[in-house]
């Protein structure tokens, strides 16, 4: 679940690298709600198969990525 990534990633030491195909692709889901700003590499495909071209780079958590996992305001 994209959630449980962003807690996460609340706690990882930024940048983040990830590697996972399932991740990077929760991760983008996350970039697109505005959670997170990461870079997402771009996909390959080779006869059906897809698979993303390298990993994932997560610059920070965006506040309101922070919001969505606490579930309160700060200040």
């Amino acid at each position: 679940m994209p959630m449980e990534l962003l807690s996460r990633l609340c706690n990882a030491t930024m940048p983040c690298h990830l590697s996972d195909e399932d991740e990077i692709e929760k991760l983008a889901v996350l970039r697109a709600a505005q959670l997170v700003e990461a870079e997402i590499p771009p996909m390959l495909e080779d006869g059906g198969f897809r698979w993303f071209s390298g990993p994932a780079v997560v610059y920070r958590v965006s506040h309101h990525g922070v919001v969505a996992v606490s579930g309160r305001e700060s200040g």
